[in-house]
């Protein structure tokens, strides 16, 4: 019997890289070097629709006669639905033209040796629906998301994918890039996995991805900048601060974007230092969260640092040891002057930024 996947969700880039990797696997079952082979309409194993350049009728019809067409010159044929946004109307279908294809599904009313993938950026399935329910009797559902900012777990859940798809990789990675990664990388797995893909080309025969090389492949994505300039400053680096604001203004970045995001750094110093008492760590060293008093664990659990790697809750608090108190809150009171500043336009925004920099760092 042929395989039957639907790739969906919101994480468009990692979804076309899914359903493109099964396509071909399916159209090239003997070639273990697949991924490198090209998929085309042309060959006999395999039949694209390209979704987004049909209406939503025109696709049904194509599909349909696809499926009545039994595989030709090869022992399976694979049909290939790219770019189909509109899975749940597929699923639950308003005409008997969309029942019929749906019931067709369902029955595997079809030649046993065609397979199927539908590519479904944007779709969504609500498996508690009927109808979704019986596709998933008859076919792998495959999801996926983009890690949601506002999940408490966002950054361990980032840290966590980044790890894992070094590791597939046969490569480590070192706890201080893990963070840049987390903090550079645009929220889409596809994104990361595309520039870690050119971490782990870059290194060849070496085993561990560095902090250095990191900051040297990676995309220049406004997250990437934000996070080179925003460390700068924490390290009171004037003069690498400066050109990084010069090179977020530059590449369109809006000031009191770039205002926001140094007013959140400075925050952070203030809430690791917090996490640092309830934790009562004083002298800090790379050992320090090796052996944290379990009473002091079940008394904080919610504490920051302990839902970090113990290195990178290291580098956190080193980071936040470079500012003392009387320093973190008059920097706290200069980045208030100078939102307000920009906000009431009383002077050029980037005159106000620079400014800022000088008191910062100096």
């Amino acid at each position: 019997m042929g395989k039957f996947y639907i790739i969906y969700g919101e994480n468009e880039l990692a979804i076309k890289k899914r359903a493109t990797a099964i396509a071909k696997k399916l159209a090239f079952p003997s070639d273990d070097n697949s991924g490198d082979s090209e998929l085309s309409s042309d060959s006999c194993s395999t039949e694209i629709i390209q979704g987004d350049n049909m209406t939503f009728a025109e696709v049904i019809n194509c599909f349909i006669s696809e499926l009545q067409t039994p595989p030709f010159l090869t022992p399976e044929k694979t049909i290939f639905l790219r770019y189909f946004k509109d899975i749940d109307k597929l699923i639950n279908p308003t005409d008997k033209l969309g029942e019929s294809l749906l019931n067709t599904l369902l029955n595997h009313d079809y030649d046993d040796n065609i397979n199927i993938v539908i590519e479904s950026p944007d779709g969504v399935i609500d498996l508690r629906k009927a109808n979704a329910k019986k596709i998933k009797a008859v076919a792998v559902l495959e999801t996926f998301e983009n890690l949601k900012l506002n999940d408490r777990k966002y950054q361990e859940l980032k840290s966590e994918i980044i790890r894992e798809t070094v590791s597939k990789n046969g490569k480590t990675i070192a706890p201080d890039a893990v963070r840049f990664l987390c903090e550079a990388l645009p929220n889409d797995s596809g994104v990361m996995d595309n520039e870690i893909e050119k971490l782990v080309i870059y290194l060849g025969d070496e085993k561990n991805i560095s902090l250095d090389t990191c900051q040297k492949l990676c995309a220049k994505t406004p997250e990437s900048l934000i996070y080179l300039f925003t460390n700068a400053v924490m390290e009171k680096n004037l003069s690498t601060s400066v050109k990084m604001l010069d090179t977020l203004i530059d590449n369109g970045e809006v000031e009191i974007k770039i205002m926001i995001s140094l007013s959140n750094e400075l925050q952070k110093v203030v809430q690791t230092r917090l996490a640092m008492e309830q934790l009562q760590i004083k002298n800090l060293n790379p050992r320090s969260f090796d052996d944290i008093d379990s009473s002091l664990k079940n008394q904080y659990p919610n504490n920051i640092l302990l839902k970090m790697h113990p290195f990178r809750a290291f580098k956190v608090c080193e980071m936040a040891n470079a500012w003392n108190k009387n320093e973190i809150a008059k920097a706290l009171q200069l980045a208030s002057e100078a939102n307000l500043a920009i906000v009431s336009g009383k002077m050029p925004p980037r005159r106000v930024l620079e400014q800022l920099l000088f008191n910062l760092c100096r």
